[in-house]
């Protein structure tokens, strides 16, 4: 059963599980020289077994150890006590981890979660009796590809590399470029990845080779608030 009611909770809990009968978690050691994890985020592998240390710097995804699991009970360490909770794991303290299960996380600010409709290219015939060399010029060929940069849903526009007056009765004129639609990065069973060298999630869409892997067995829900999505990890 979900942990989420819509209309009740309006924003994810980063690092908590938002599926409350469906997760595993084992426990370890944050390493001496970690720096802070916050609740939600990656956590990797440390030198010695059942250690582990922040997600940073990372080669390769087998260094992955899971994602850091909040806690209600955890204080922030101040004395006297504010009546606060920590968000974040120190080091040397005794660290959750998430291993499978579904979890709230906060996706890297990289990631596109807009959805934008296709905006049409709008040309016209141009007017011009001999060539502008200020303007750039078009021609236009039938183009079943639908409205977007450069298409205005009938005919797909290619830009003239050299104009010539001889050939203007054949060229246009666009008054709007067009756009692509976007489609939201953080559909239902769509990929996560992870940002190497800072240990941030992103989507599949942003592979990079040494750069951004895939995380295998981690997908999207397609659930989201703000930047916080909902995944599920596999293992």
């Amino acid at each position: 059963m979900s942990m989420f009611i819509k209309t009740q909770i309006p924003l994810f809990k980063k690092g908590y599980p938002t599926v409350s009968d469906k997760y595993n978690v084992f426990g370890g050691i944050l390493e001496g020289t970690s720096a802070d994890v916050p609740f939600g985020t990656v956590v990797a592998y440390g030198s010695t077994t059942g250690y582990y240390k922040k997600a940073t710097s990372l080669t390769a995804i087998t260094q992955v150890a899971g994602i850091a699991l909040a806690t209600n009970v955890k204080l922030t360490g101040v004395w006297p006590d504010d009546g606060s909770t920590a968000s974040s794991y120190k080091a040397k303290e005794a660290i959750n981890l998430l291993t499978s299960g579904f979890i709230a996380v906060e996706l890297d600010s990289s990631v596109v979660i807009v959805t934008a409709n296709a905006v049409a290219a709008v040309g016209a015939a141009t007017t011009d009796v001999a060539v502008v060399s200020t303007k750039t010029y078009y021609t236009r060929a039938s183009s079943a590809a639908g409205a977007g940069y450069l298409n205005d849903g009938t005919y797909a526009y290619t830009v003239v590399a050299e104009p010539a007056d001889a050939n203007l009765n054949t060229y246009y004129e666009l008054s709007v470029l067009g756009s692509n639609a976007t489609t939201d990065a953080v559909t239902p069973g769509k990929q996560a990845a992870l940002i190497l060298a800072t240990g941030g999630l992103t989507t599949i869409d942003s592979v990079s080779e040494g750069t951004v892997v895939a995380l295998p067995g981690w997908y999207f829900t397609g659930l989201k608030e703000g930047r916080l999505a909902e995944i599920e990890v596999r293992r």
